[in-house]
């Protein structure tokens, strides 16, 4: 794999020439966890940020006095705790691999380094999470606003492929907490979008957004 061309398409590395992204990609070294895998959990402090090279990642929250919470479900190409890039501090949620996954790791201690000496490493960073914060508020404040048959839609959109294919290969329970309904609720929303048109069922887990 030519590493470079790859950490060009990630956003977190989005605008660096290739010589900073030659210079990340011998601090990068690649993993494997099997199905339900923990990658890290809720409260440990976080010494590494992943790349998913292939499979699916859940991040799940684990409130107190209640239970998890799905906040995500992660593929290929995405990044997971990239917060540990800047902080040494607990991880504001857990990682498990909902199938075998491949991921790219980068240690925080190795990337200080490089950034000490490379500024414009550090305001791409910055950048990038600048623009996942944003999304995450404008995320909630439509989440609030949208009926659940409409926030089902708009996850699947986001989901989907040049074709408007979408394939859910993990459980429902998991997109429905994602979503914040019931994976009853999630069920019964999708087979509604179904038979009105919005959606065409392909197989068991595929549907086409019409």
């Amino acid at each position: 794999m030519n590493w470079v061309d790859y950490l060009r398409r990630i956003p977190l590395f989005a605008g660096l020439s290739s010589y900073h992204l030659l210079q990340i990609a011998e601090l990068c070294t690649v993993r494997t966890i099997e199905k339900g895998q923990v990658l890290f959990r809720q409260g440990e402090t976080g010494h590494q940020v992943f790349i998913i090279l292939s499979g699916k990642i859940s991040i799940d929250f684990f409130p107190e006095h209640s239970q998890e919470v799905t906040l995500a479900v992660r593929g290929a190409g995405e990044v997971i705790g990239e917060m540990a890039i800047l902080e040494d501090l607990p991880r504001s949620a857990a990682a498990t691999a909902l199938r075998f996954s491949r991921l790219i790791v980068l240690n925080r201690k190795d990337f200080t380094q490089l950034v000490k000496k490379n500024p414009e490493v550090a305001l791409a960073v910055m950048q990038h999470l600048s623009q996942r914060i944003r999304k995450m508020s404008n995320d909630l404040t439509e989440s609030r606003s949208e009926s659940l048959q409409s926030r089902i839609q708009r996850s699947l959109k986001s989901r989907a492929n040049s074709q408007g294919i979408v394939v859910l290969d993990f459980p429902q329970r998991v997109l429905a907490q994602e979503i914040g309904c019931t994976r009853e609720a999630l069920s019964r929303n999708l087979a509604n979008l179904v038979r009105s048109g919005h959606l065409e069922r392909v197989s068991r887990r595929t549907f086409r957004i019409r």
